[in-house]
């Protein structure tokens, strides 16, 4: 019963990130996480807990349709290159200053830095990223690429504050960013991770904390 909690925890904190329907209050996965670091996260249990406290421009939901998350709409150009985000304005780092158009072009760019990396040759597909206002970025792919909007629900498209995108929490360097949940605690003896609910997540949150353990 513990490996079907784990295995089916995990699949829905992967899925369904915008909706917080984790009907557990303990997930239990395997290795203990290492990298914190979303532009080069690969294992399953770094995607799991990085999924959870990282925004994105959109994510997936339960019926993997793509859903906004940082960003409230956008639109797409009729040559389906042309992407038009404008986020909600509203969405907070931990630190408790809000998101703007310009740490979506720094995350970008740090992506872009990843050479050899999934993320920087998903990357590779951009033309050009621009910030016109602080609520609006403007991306234009080098060719139309239908799958593009669920790539960026991906954790590693997290977006990181530019200048500060990590902070410290007990020993570990983790992301400075505006997901559903804030990593608030590390106990390295029973390596179990802490999380609660951020404000903005409030009232769609079944589970206001979790805690995993490996």
């Amino acid at each position: 019963m513990k490996i079907l909690n784990s295995l089916w925890g995990a699949v829905l904190l992967l899925v369904c990130t915008g909706c917080i329907r984790t009907p557990y209050r303990t997930a239990l996965l395997g290795e203990p996480i290492v990298n914190f670091d979303p532009t080069s996260v690969s294992e399953i249990n770094e995607i799991t807990l990085i999924s959870q406290i990282c925004g994105r421009l959109v994510t997936v939901d339960e019926f993997l349709n793509v859903d906004g998350d940082l960003a409230e709409n956008w639109t797409i150009g009729p040559d389906r290159k042309s992407y038009v985000f404008r986020l909600r304005g509203d969405r907070a780092y931990n630190d408790g200053s809000i998101v703007t158009a310009q740490d979506v072009l720094y995350s970008f760019r740090r992506l872009a830095e990843r050479k050899g990396s999934i993320a920087a040759e998903w990357v590779s597909e951009v033309a050009s990223i621009d910030a016109p206002s602080i609520n609006t970025v403007t991306l234009t792919l080098k060719a139309g690429d239908p799958r593009f909007l669920f790539k960026l629900s991906h954790p590693r498209f997290c977006v990181l504050k530019d200048g500060a995108p990590f902070i410290k929490v007990g020993s570990l360097s983790v992301p400075n960013s505006s997901g559903p949940y804030r990593l608030e605690s590390y106990e390295p003896t029973r390596v179990e991770y802490s999380l609660r609910v951020t404000d903005s997540f409030r009232s769609r949150a079944i589970e206001p904390n979790i805690s995993v353990r490996f």
